[in-house]
């Protein structure tokens, strides 16, 4: 399978898990899951199908589903489903939760960063403000890297719990922050802009932003200030 969309399952069948959260990261709603089975009169359970010289079976060809074991039986007999399925199935509570944290992401897109500048224009786009949020689930999660324990599926869950929490609160405030250039302009000013609610105190390295910087409590601001060559807070 394509490691771009998905994950080489092939170590490990459990890693099928992470194939729906893997759709979901990558916007897709479902997926066609089909198989051919051509191994003619054989056996799928001893015989599996080979393709060319290959000494090992095609990952038990792939398929979700297999017959029973004994073919001549009177009556329904159920098929058995696969492991590849199983994981499958279970991953999709996890699907619905990355399905919840896309429709929060949507709604942070229209958030204060939308709102429009001195020129009309929106002042921070939602996409680039979404770039500025620290995710855990991106920083701290490799899906790719797969372990087949529940303390592995369990730490995801957790971290997709700890985002949904997260942009559910709204934010105190979107800020962004780069190094001011030009001929004119200290090494160590920075240009600082962001929104907040109203009546929220801004301080940069301990230092209070005044109206005469830029600064507003009520609209977008903009301003620049020099700082220490070292890491200042906001």
């Amino acid at each position: 399978m394509n490691s771009l969309y998905t994950l080489n399952t092939a170590a490990s069948l459990g890693a099928n898990r992470f194939y729906p959260s893997v759709l979901a990261k990558y916007g897709y709603k479902g997926n066609f899951w089909w198989g051919i089975a051509y191994n003619g009169e054989k056996d799928p359970w001893t015989e599996l199908h080979r393709h060319g010289n290959q000494k090992q079976g095609m990952y038990g060809n792939g398929l979700l589903f297999y017959p029973p074991r004994k073919k001549r039986i009177s009556g329904f007999v159920p098929w058995h489903s696969s492991l590849r399925w199983e994981s499958y199935r279970r991953g999709l509570d996890e699907f619905a939760l990355m399905a919840q944290l896309g429709d929060l992401l949507a709604q942070a897109r229209a958030g204060p960063g939308e709102n429009p500048g001195p020129k009309g224009r929106p002042f921070l786009k939602g996409k680039r403000s979404l770039r500025w949020w620290g995710s855990l689930l991106a920083s701290e999660f490799r899906m790719h890297t797969f372990r087949p324990d529940a303390e592995y599926v369990h730490r995801f869950r957790q971290l997709i719990a700890h985002e949904l929490q997260t942009l559910s609160q709204r934010p105190l405030g979107i800020v962004d922050v780069e190094y001011a250039g030009g001929p004119y302009i200290a090494s160590n000013t920075a240009h600082i802009r962001g929104v907040c609610q109203a009546g929220t105190l801004v301080t940069v390295a301990g230092k209070q932003a005044t109206r005469q910087q830029g600064f507003s409590q009520a609209h977008p601001f903009s301003f620049r200030m020099e700082v220490r060559l070292s890491r200042a807070e906001i």
